[in-house]
């Protein structure tokens, strides 16, 4: 049986998406191989957690310390000896390459969620170039690259070379769609718009909260903000919450089917920029899995996807004023045109998100590399 082993420099366990993406890919990967997941945090019996990687520092945010990571996966690799090293950020490159210098069969896959040259603007000059280097090394020695979207993919070629367009992959973000199930639609005439996803500056929470406010005197729209955590993410909420938002600071997992339940449409709000064109808005998946109409920036893949599948609207997020307009229209749409848009995207979702077709692409990827 194939012997592959996934590098999570992170804890399975935190409500984002690349852990999410991760676990989710751990377990189709279980089904078909003898697997070992490298992570700083989990539960699950294949994950080998990698303990004391974060050293506190006082007054200050901890140091991730990469040589206490490298030489603890080096050793987790050394005594299982996989085929396969499939890399989930570029982080986990020097403990792959150290491995493959004594096996050199082995085989690099390497999965971008994000270009550190992008997302690490308020690093040190140090670990900004560091890991700028990684980026570099698990691109070059990789032998397929899995990218998480087309945008992300045109940037990767624009940054490191069109001499890697014919190993790049593009996988938008899988989706277990026994767990994510279309629930059955709200009664109330009331629109009610969710958002289920982290607080982080670029997921665009402010543009929402611009429409929360234009949209005070609309009886009939309401919005549901789920997992955004406001305290941890410095999120400024109106005080008092005006009568037309509803925030629910964390939504568990597990419970993510109750949420799109109490929606009528969904929104994906990210604002544009490096940053979010070099990543996949995974709470796309799962919007399109839930079977609602989507409201999407024009950022990413979001517009190729909407339109592709036929599931909703597209705003720009550098005219706030698009986002209303497009709820205004979609509140003037039927009840059968909404479900209409919500049936289209779960089909989509079938289609191309689904678990068993993620566990197909990775074998191929794995065989052919």
């Amino acid at each position: 049986m194939l012997k592959v082993a996934l590098i999570c420099p992170f804890d399975l366990a935190r409500l984002s998406g690349t852990p999410v993406r991760a676990n989710v890919t751990a377990q189709v990967l279980n089904n078909h191989c003898e697997l070992l997941v490298c992570a700083t945090g989990g539960r699950d019996t294949y994950v080998k957690v990698i303990s004391e990687v974060w050293e506190p520092r006082p007054h200050r945010r901890p140091r991730f310390r990469l040589d206490r990571f490298t030489a603890q996966v080096l050793h987790a690799l050394q005594t299982f000896q996989p085929d396969v090293i499939h890399l989930v950020t570029p982080t986990g490159i020097l403990s792959a390459l150290l491995y493959k210098m004594h096996h050199p069969q082995v085989k690099i896959i390497t999965e971008i969620h994000g270009l550190t040259c992008y997302e690490m603007t308020r690093g040190s000059w140090l670990a900004r170039h560091l890991f700028q280097f990684f980026d570099f090394l698990s691109l070059r020695f990789a032998h397929h690259i899995i990218a998480m979207s087309y945008s992300q993919k045109k940037l990767i070629l624009q940054l490191f070379g069109r001499n890697l367009e014919k190993k790049i992959s593009v996988l938008w973000g899988p989706v277990d769609l026994d767990m994510i199930q279309p629930m059955p639609w709200p009664t109330s005439e009331t629109l009610t718009l969710g958002y289920l996803g982290n607080g982080n500056f670029w997921q665009g929470i402010d543009l929402i909260l611009q429409a929360v406010e234009a949209l005070k005197n609309y009886p009939h729209v309401h919005f549901v903000l789920g997992g955004i955590q406001p305290d941890l993410y410095q999120i400024q909420l109106p005080d008092p919450l005006p009568a037309n938002l509803t925030v629910i600071p964390k939504v568990p997992v597990g419970e993510e089917n109750h949420f799109f339940s109490r929606c009528q449409a969904l929104i994906s709000s990210r604002i544009g920029g490096a940053v979010t064109e070099s990543q996949y808005p995974y709470k796309l998946s799962y919007y399109l899995a839930a079977g609602r109409p989507i409201i999407a920036s024009d950022v990413s893949d979001q517009r190729l996807i909407i339109e592709q599948a036929k599931c909703g609207l597209i705003f720009d997020p550098t005219r706030p004023e698009t986002l209303v307009e497009s709820i205004i229209t979609l509140a003037h749409l039927s009840q059968a045109e909404r479900q209409r848009m919500g049936e289209n995207g779960r089909r989509f979702a079938e289609a191309y998100l689904g678990l068993e077709k993620l566990g197909t692409t990775l074998l191929g990827i794995y065989e052919k590399s």
